[in-house]
């Protein structure tokens, strides 16, 4: 068990959380309190699942499968953030699509490794 700051999946999440609070922050009133606060959430929830999943060890599968489940929630709501024109421009929303698509297949690498021991 290696330090969950140190952990190639947790960085990626921080920098998506982190990047998500500075495009939600460029939203319009509208969409800042209603999609964007649910991508906030969504993306600590996604840290807070990594850290859990890294220092659990009976249940790491059951945790990494949640976090799916969370990630999934979290390319719903860019999707639907994008085609309601939230997004102040197509680079952003890109660039947010394919951070998370690189911790979707972080997380399925974990998920993997986790069920081959």
């Amino acid at each position: 068990m290696s330090q969950y700051d140190q952990l190639a999946i947790y960085r990626a999440a921080y920098d998506f959380a982190v990047h998500i609070d500075g495009v939600v922050h460029g939203f319009s009133r509208y969409h800042k309190y209603a999609i964007g606060a649910e991508l906030r959430s969504s993306s600590r929830a996604a840290l807070r699942s990594i850290v859990r999943a890294n220092y659990a060890r009976d249940d790491r599968a059951d945790i990494l499968t949640e976090l799916r489940y969370t990630l999934e929630d979290c390319k719903i709501l860019l999707r639907l953030a994008h085609d309601t024109k939230a997004f102040p421009g197509a680079k952003q929303y890109l660039y947010c699509a394919q951070l998370l698509v690189d911790i979707m297949k972080q997380n399925e690498g974990w998920i993997k490794q986790s069920q081959n021991k």
